[in-house]
């Protein structure tokens, strides 16, 4: 229910606080124009203009007659009243969640981090649409050991990561593996490739394996034959969900 703490509308006694006024554009708004609603919505500024004080003086016309159109809004007065009535129920406006997103952009981390072995973790940062929260995922192209530290530096560049429905940040992990294309000496282009719960999904990155790294990772890893084409580097292992970024991180 729509309450205000003041009278709104024209006349010396209308106080037409910014707040009350918005409160009744905006339930004025949720009237049909059957029921002496605007034509034209109002726009919700707190400001009582020409077409607000029309709005409330067509709504009292219809709703009261003549007799009842004196172009204010008082809290306890028959015109709310009959606003509360007759408005529609108002939308509620839910905020994304922090981890419900349909698109994600992808950096890596332009910071190595080192494990048992010193074989290398590759940190990337999942950011949601419209401001939301990031996750920090860690690939692992190794059996075992743990990162030793988690980077704090991203490359500022990243693709989309495109689904095509809501899946929670933190669920994005899956198979995965890291590729960079050469062309002779020269990179072309690197990705990644995840198999996740959402299906395959192909996302570009800018940071690129050099070369001889995917030799170093070949011995465990049963799976998948050895890559013989000299033009790739191409690493496979485990994305993982390490932390939503700004938690406090346990290594």
């Amino acid at each position: 229910m729509t309450t205000i703490t003041m009278p709104v509308g024209i006349g010396p006694k209308s106080r037409n606080l910014p707040s009350d006024v918005k409160a009744v554009q905006e339930i004025l708004n949720r009237v049909s124009i059957a029921d002496g609603g605007p034509s034209v919505p109002l726009k919700v500024d707190g400001i009582v203009g020409p077409k607000t004080s029309g709005a409330i003086e067509k709504f009292q016309l219809k709703q009261f007659g003549r007799a009842g159109a004196d172009g204010r809004v008082d809290p306890s007065g028959q015109t709310l009243a009959k606003l509360n009535q007759l408005a529609t129920p108002a939308t509620p406006v839910v905020p994304p969640g922090p981890s419900m997103v349909r698109a994600v952009e992808t950096a890596q981390s332009t910071i190595k981090t080192f494990v048992d072995n010193d074989y290398t973790d590759f940190f990337f940062r999942f950011a949601g649409q419209a401001g939301t929260q990031a996750a920090l995922y860690c690939f692992r192209p190794e059996p075992g050991g743990r990162p030793l530290y988690v980077p704090r530096i991203f490359s500022p560049r990243g693709d989309l990561f495109a689904l095509l429905s809501p899946v929670d940040i933190r669920e994005l992990g899956g198979d995965a593996s890291y590729s960079t294309y050469y062309k002779g000496d020269t990179v072309a282009s690197s990705s990644l490739e995840i198999q996740g719960s959402y299906g395959f999904r192909y996302v570009r990155l800018y940071t690129h394996l050099p070369r001889g790294i995917a030799d170093k990772y070949h011995g465990w890893d049963p799976v998948f034959p050895r890559n013989t084409d000299p033009n790739i580097e191409r690493i496979r292992g485990r994305l993982v969900f390490h932390s939503m970024e700004g938690d406090p991180v346990s290594l």
